[in-house]
């Protein structure tokens, strides 16, 4: 490249970073008071000189391990403040890994890990609180070099059974040379890996609910219109072709990416949600479920959490089962973390930690890496608990009573859906942006004042609803915190449909 080309660009460069620069500061550590109000942020103190980027998050007892993309593993006892080696402290419990993001603890000193080119188990056989035994547990994946292939999980069934995601190869469209890239894969008791779902593109998030079903978050790009939520069975495809290269019926096939789209559109699972881009975040990652007694967390027992790299922010999921498939309501939940989430653990003393790194993938916290802890004041807030699909509409449940009057008028309810293509384009618009005039969609409230039930004209699958109620208040005069939900509409409730 000549001198000239090369002022040029650096030229180009300095534009670019004097335009969005400030847009960037001012996204850096916003803070949402009504948030705040109910759940504070709190920051841990991270090792002097340790880059702290958070690959993976788990708890034996009250000792917490973090692993990192620097591939260290560290540990310490968050609910105490301190380590048996004095207040605050941590201690190094294994290094020279390859960038783990995510573990497994089986008990103390006795983890399992994702690296990029293996599951391992990591162990401190002789109790000195450092590993000293490693063990391959699969290499039944491939791995050609590339950056984007990344290795993600694990987590366990009731079975015994080990899962993890693999990352595609991004090579301008998301080929990868080796195999089961884009795939979730199983590893039983016995050791034997199974290729086990298809179609996916960079599968950052894992999690086995309290009900035993596995759960996916992916990230927006080629034939991903936004970041989905999906419901993982054995030999399903979710839509990314370029795994197909390693599924019986395409082998030799050298770049299944180019294929039909009617070759593969049929056979595709869709997804439980849709995680609208931009309001939602960019790139959802880890999924947790509040287990904590009723109340200690807030009024959210047994509901989904998902945090976000990009935006530094935490969704609510309220899974809907439908048909014996799950669809769901997504509701914003807090924002304000100080880098980008990519791990969650709910710790024994039923708080949040949230650990995120923003290296390479960019984030709005502002910091380069961050673990921190999430803490229900005590004080509960006035949401929308939940939004349940019914035949001609939803049901929406408040976690106080709301006052009937308030859901009147022009600001009270409003409700409009969009869809998405199905393309090899990275990502898509809204398609079909419609809105219900208001004349047309009919609320009742409960006697109890704790359910709006919401009637609509019609009802249309493959659509995102946006149900917002911006006029609602509490019998004090409280607005909701978060006065909208995204409704993924997948399936129809039948008549006297019972879930």
């Amino acid at each position: 490249m000549s001198l000239h080309r090369v002022r040029l660009v650096c030229f180009a460069l300095l534009v670019l970073f004097a335009l969005f620069a400030p847009v960037a500061r001012a996204q850096r550590n916003v803070e949402n008071s009504a948030e705040s109000a109910h759940y504070r942020i709190e920051s841990l103190p991270v090792p002097d000189g340790v880059s702290l980027e958070v690959g993976g998050l788990g708890f034996s007892g009250d000792t917490l391990y973090v692993t990192t993309r620097r591939g260290e593993i560290w540990s310490l006892r968050p609910a105490s403040g301190k380590n048996k080696d004095g207040e605050g402290s941590w201690k190094l419990f294994a290094s020279g890994l390859h960038e783990v993001l995510g573990v497994l603890v089986n008990g103390k000193g006795d983890l399992v890990i994702a690296q990029r080119p293996e599951l391992t188990r990591v162990r401190d056989t002789d109790r000195d609180g450092r590993a000293d035994r490693f063990e391959t547990l699969t290499q039944g994946f491939g791995l050609s070099g590339n950056y984007h292939e990344y290795h993600f999980g694990p987590v366990r069934d009731g079975k015994g059974n080990l899962f993890g995601t693999l990352n595609l190869a991004w090579v301008g469209h998301g080929g990868s040379s080796v195999p089961y890239r884009g795939w979730a894969y199983k590893l039983t008791p016995s050791g034997e890996f199974v290729p086990f779902a298809s179609g996916l593109r960079s599968p950052s998030g894992i999690a086995i609910s309290p009900d035993g079903d596995l759960f996916v978050t992916d990230n927006q790009g080629d034939f991903w219109a936004t970041s989905p939520l999906l419901h993982v069975r054995e030999g399903k495809f979710f839509g990314h072709p370029s795994s197909l290269r390693w599924e019986k019926g395409y082998q030799g096939i050298e770049d299944t990416f180019e294929l039909p789209m009617e070759s593969f559109q049929e056979r595709r699972t869709l997804p439980v949600a849709w995680f609208v881009y931009g309001v939602l975040g960019h790139a959802p990652s880890q999924p947790i479920w509040d287990q904590a007694p009723k109340g200690m967390f807030g009024p959210f027992q047994g509901q989904m959490f998902v945090g976000d790299q990009t935006k530094s922010m935490i969704t609510r999921v309220v899974l809907d089962r439908v048909g014996g498939e799950y669809q769901a309501a997504l509701i914003p939940f807090r924002q304000g973390f100080g880098s980008g989430i990519v791990r969650m653990v709910q710790g024994p003393d039923h708080k949040v930690y949230v650990g995120g790194t923003d290296r390479g993938w960019g984030a709005v916290g502002g910091r380069p890496y961050a673990l921190e802890r999430l803490v229900f004041t005590g004080k509960a807030p006035f949401e929308m608990h939940s939004v349940k699909l019914t035949e001609t509409g939803f049901d929406v449940t408040f976690t106080q009573p709301v006052d009937p009057a308030s859901l009147e008028g022009d600001s009270g309810v409003s409700v409009s859906h969009h869809g998405y293509n199905y393309w090899k384009t990275y990502g898509s618009p809204h398609v079909g942006t419609t809105s219900i005039p208001k004349e047309q969609i009919q609320i009742t409230v409960s006697l109890d004042r704790l359910h709006a039930v919401i009637k609509l004209p019609e009802l249309l699958t493959g659509r995102v609803y946006t149900i917002a109620l911006p006029g609602a208040r509490n019998a004090g005069g409280a607005p909701l915190v978060h006065a909208t939900a995204y409704y993924t509409l997948i399936r129809k409730l039948g008549a006297g449909e019972i879930r």
